[in-house]
């Protein structure tokens, strides 16, 4: 989601600029990506992560988040930032690779 975000903005013309209706709408997916990359992914995370463990563990909590933490079992809050310093780690890259190389 990251590198489709960085690809579509890094047109140098304005939106109001773009000619055809695929330019526009790969504007705005880009924005949504990176939406989704910086603000919903981090606020799900942060929603696991203040949630207590034993409700974690519910049926209720991972019909809803259970994508969050598949096939990890949450016995500690350390097993279920597994995810998150994974997904740290990818956008390090991802952005790393997109400054050194612009």
């Amino acid at each position: 989601m990251v590198i489709s975000g960085l690809l579509g903005l890094s047109n140098k013309i304005s939106f109001f600029e773009m000619e055809t209706i695929g330019e526009r709408m790969s504007y705005i997916t880009a924005i949504v990506c990176l939406a989704g990359s910086f603000i919903l992914l981090p606020y799900f995370f942060w929603i696991l992560m203040r949630t207590p463990l034993e409700e974690v563990r519910t049926v209720g909590f991972k019909k809803k988040y259970g994508l969050m933490y598949e096939d990890i079992k949450p016995r500690d809050r350390l097993i279920l930032t597994f995810y998150i310093l994974f997904v740290l780690k990818r956008f390090t890259y991802v952005l790393n690779a997109f400054t050194v190389y612009s």
